[in-house]
């Protein structure tokens, strides 16, 4: 279902930027701009981009005789392809990294991202960018996008790579708990590395990796993690990618 919400009948709830039933089209296009492409137009209604770069957007009812809104429904239904030039404004969350959204199929992923090469059967990969996807049965499981930590040298600007709501590769992991609250903290001294996973109710699991390990316990990990350059982000379909042991142990 690519619906993620509708704003109800109650007039008192509204956008992020405070919009709801009621609010005349000037005033949205004042904010968003002007309509755009989407695969589910419909007589009445009017789709604009939720964030530059994004797919997700907001879909709106007019009422015809006043030009104001009837509903408000956040949907990912904005089409067209997206450029690695636009990487940078490609948001990370629970269903996907910009334009590829978990459950994709190779000919949709393709379409969506053209510079995704593939490189062997079920895996593909923009290197440009350090974004690699990963299928299964022809559906995509797996998005991950990294960098090497900038101890190895010169590495491209996390200002250049999808970000998670704000969130950049190349960047020290501080407000991770902040802004992806409820997660849990893994670190591995042999690999070098530590992991922040938070998931949502669907299942979809988000992976944080920094370079560097925490060699005591899981209170010592994360007043350590938020010290650590973050290097890499993975967004996958838990309930598919991960052991039964191991799902419970993360989402329970």
């Amino acid at each position: 279902d690519r619906v993620y919400a509708i704003t109800p009948a109650d007039e008192t709830t509204v956008t992020a930027e405070r919009f709801g039933p009621g609010s005349s089209r000037a005033s949205l296009e004042a904010t968003y701009g002007a309509p755009v492409a989407s695969d589910d137009e419909a007589p009445g209604t009017a789709i604009y981009r939720a964030q530059p770069g994004s797919p997700v957007g907001y879909r709106v009812t007019y009422d015809p005789t006043t030009d104001t809104v009837r509903t408000i429904v956040v949907c990912r239904c904005i089409i067209g392809s997206s450029s690695v030039l636009d990487a940078g404004l490609w948001q990370i969350d629970f269903d996907g990294i910009g334009p590829l959204t978990l459950g994709m199929t190779e000919s949709e992923a393709s379409a969506a991202a053209p510079d995704l090469t593939k490189i062997r059967d079920g895996e593909w990969q923009i290197l440009e960018i350090g974004l690699s996807a990963v299928f299964h049965d022809g559906t995509l499981w797996s998005i991950s996008v990294s960098r090497a930590p900038s101890s190895f040298g010169e590495s491209i600007s996390g200002a250049f790579l999808p970000n998670a709501r704000g969130i950049r590769l190349g960047n020290l992991s501080g407000n991770l708990g902040a802004v992806f609250p409820g997660g849990m903290y893994r670190s591995y001294v042999v690999a070098g590395w530590t992991q922040y996973l938070v998931a949502d109710r669907s299942g979809h699991l988000i992976t944080f990796t920094a370079d560097g390990a925490s060699v005591y316990g899981d209170e010592s990990i994360e007043n350590t993690m938020p010290g650590l350059e973050l290097t890499g982000v993975t967004v996958e379909d838990a309930a598919r990618t991960l052991s039964a042991a191991t799902h419970a142990e993360i989402l329970g």
